[in-house]
């Protein structure tokens, strides 16, 4: 059960990244604005799910 509390954090800090990767530049998704749906929904899932985790 650690190790997939572990592997879950990973994950979860890793989509973290690549949320803030894509936020933080938008010149690699000039014309694609649902991304920014999906980054945001990515980061209140991953938001929730640290909490759970912790």
């Amino acid at each position: 059960m650690a190790d997939w509390l572990f592997f879950i954090h990973i994950l979860v800090y890793f989509a973290i990244y690549v949320v803030f990767v894509i936020q933080f530049h938008p010149l690699l998704i000039p014309s694609r604005p649902f991304l920014w749906k999906i980054s945001f929904l990515l980061t209140v899932n991953n938001v929730s799910l640290v909490l759970l985790i912790i």
